[in-house]
């Protein structure tokens, strides 16, 4: 018995069966995948630039910490003369060849200290080995990016205080935003400025020096801050 077949039922309809998206969909799907997009850049840019950041930091740190250890090993060999060797300087005799000499240098509205004097190390070994003595001098540079550096030359000692800055003068720091030099007397008081070849200062040396460091490229990233006790000091001296 053959049973009629109803096409009405077999008809698609229409509203209920489209496959696909509407264009406005397609639209729709974009703009939230683009958000999603740069979002996710957005924060893997906001890492990597972090990362930078502490990079820099860590070199800052290191290089901070490095100038700090070699400066204080040589404070701590550092050579003065003591009566009866040392005598205050006359027209026949020269300036005290192992003088320390703090003073500042000046860039544009920028002060840094400077310090010169004579280490153990840089003496000759033996009396067999030809060497004049030789002093070491630490001081702040400006580079060509209006940027300054700190800096460890040595030269030999003499009697003048003249420094003149070399190219081939060793870089210990970079970014340096504040070099201070703070010198102790035995009392304990402070300055700026120390000469133990002049008579102003009755041919002392100073007991301890203070030592202010700040590192940064734009903003202080490292600061460092030690004081340094000399082992061996000269008292005043008559003329």
């Amino acid at each position: 018995m053959n049973v009629p077949l109803n096409t009405e039922k077999l008809k698609p309809c229409c509203n209920q069966c489209q496959t696909g998206f509407t264009l406005l969909e397609i639209l729709v799907a974009l703009v939230i995948f683009a958000i999603i997009t740069t979002t996710v850049f957005g924060s893997f840019n906001g890492v990597f630039s972090r990362a930078k950041e502490l990079d820099s930091d860590l070199a800052h740190h290191e290089m901070g910490v490095l100038f700090l250890n070699q400066m204080q090993r040589e404070l701590k060999e550092i050579f003065i003369q003591r009566p009866p060797a040392f005598k205050p300087p006359t027209q026949e005799k020269s300036a005290d060849p192992f003088r320390i000499v703090g003073d500042l240098s000046e860039w544009g509205g920028d002060s840094f200290g400077r310090l010169r004097f004579t280490s153990l190390a840089r003496l000759p070994i033996d009396s067999q080995t030809i060497r004049p003595p030789q002093a070491v001098t630490y001081y702040t540079d400006e580079t060509d990016g209006d940027r300054f550096v700190l800096k460890r030359a040595v030269r030999a000692n003499d009697d003048s205080d003249e420094f003149e800055p070399r190219s081939d003068d060793i870089i210990l720091c970079e970014d340096v935003l504040e070099f201070e030099l703070i010198y102790l007397d035995a009392e304990g008081e402070s300055s700026e400025k120390w000469d133990s070849g002049s008579d102003d200062q009755d041919y002392t040396t100073p007991r301890a020096i203070q030592i202010k460091l700040l590192l940064g490229s734009q903003s202080p990233t490292a600061r460092f801050e030690t004081t340094v006790a000399l082992p061996v000091w000269r008292d005043p001296v008559e003329s």
